[in-house]
């Protein structure tokens, strides 16, 4: 395919969703292998980059948009897709947005804003997000995170980009609580996003890259 693609989620069915930064647009890629766009504007203007995404349980797709955005330049935004195709600016003057998703009851939607190295934390009322002040859920230090995702039991399981006192990327566990319950040590310079897979969901997948910048993909069973 001619994109340039950021993140991506299988939908139930089986169609991946992808943030693509060639055509800036949320594509659909469906197992029969058509292509189409679901969304590529707001507000009349075109999208301005997308990095990460994620679906709630009524099929709605909210993705961050980082680029440009700083600590000294908090300009990052959150936006959703609904199930009618509406597109909504969810959350704006973020300090890069990164990896989000919602917990397994549906109640949050939590984001990583990388520069900040914080964890913000969002209501998700049934009629979907408001634009309200997000709460801080847990502080990463460190570098800060990058992607993140939820096990069936509700635990946040976050990329801990990099270690300033190991240099070396880890993965984080969090209790709905800001328990940390420990973290699992990746041999890597870095670690930027993960999945749960596996027949049993209980396989986490991660991508990493070494001191020598070449990437990998790690496969832990949990």
């Amino acid at each position: 395919m001619d994109i340039n693609p950021a993140g991506t989620i299988l939908k139930a069915n089986g169609n991946l969703l992808i943030c693509d930064n060639k055509y800036k647009a949320i594509l659909e890629y469906t197992t029969d292998g058509i292509l189409s766009v679901l969304a590529d504007s707001f507000d009349g203007k075109p999208l301005n980059s997308l990095n990460d995404l994620t679906l709630d349980s009524r099929g709605n797709i909210y993705w961050t948009d980082p680029a440009g955005s700083s600590l000294e330049k908090p300009t990052g935004n959150i936006f959703m897709l609904d199930t009618q195709g509406n597109v909504s600016k969810i959350a704006t003057g973020l300090a890069f947005p990164n990896g989000l998703d919602v917990d397994p009851q549906g109640k949050f939607l939590y984001v990583i804003e990388s520069q900040s190295k914080k964890v913000l934390r969002y209501n998700l009322p049934a009629d979907g997000i408001q634009k309200v002040m997000p709460e801080d859920f847990y502080d990463l230090g460190g570098s800060g995170g990058d992607g993140c995702a939820f096990d069936e039991n509700g635990n946040f399981w976050v990329a801990d980009f990099q270690r300033p006192e190991t240099k070396q990327g880890r993965i984080i566990v969090v209790s709905p609580d800001r328990k940390v319950l420990g973290h699992v040590t990746i041999p890597a310079s870095v670690v930027s996003n993960i999945a749960f897979g596996g027949n049993n969901h209980d396989e986490i997948f991660c991508t990493s890259r070494s001191e020598e910048h070449t990437s990998e993909l790690h496969h832990i069973t949990i």
